[in-house]
């Protein structure tokens, strides 16, 4: 019985070996495994942290434009509030009574009903 040579997992195929050939990639098939899983989270890490920087680019720019449109707006009401003051200032009792204005002589108040029903003497 002719004697078996032992040939390491990790070494090419040597030429004299009569045995099945083994090829450096097969023993390394779960490490390859393990590279190609971590690159594929690395690539996928990679992708959300650079969504999420676009992502809070474009809320700071949408803020700031609309922090500009308030300051347009505020600025827009101030000088409406200032027209209105303005005016409202002029309006005294006697200007009003020169346009025609008169106090009223027949008063007329209306109570207002504090009953939850629709019966008269319900309270």
């Amino acid at each position: 019985m002719p004697k078996r040579n032992q040939i390491s997992y990790a070494q090419k195929a040597l030429p004299f070996a009569n045995t099945e050939r083994r090829v450096i990639a097969e023993p390394l098939r779960r490490e390859w495994f393990a590279v190609s899983v971590a690159g594929a989270c690395v690539l996928a890490f990679s992708l959300l942290y650079g969504y999420a920087v676009v992502n809070s680019i474009a809320q700071v720019s949408l803020r700031e434009s609309a922090l500009k449109e308030v300051r347009l707006l505020t600025a827009e009401r101030a000088s409406l509030e200032g027209t209105y003051l303005a005016k409202s200032s002029g309006i005294t009792e006697e200007y009003a009574r020169r346009l025609g204005y008169a106090d009223t002589k027949n008063r007329v108040f209306v109570a207002l009903p504090r009953a939850l029903s629709y019966a008269e003497n319900a309270r």
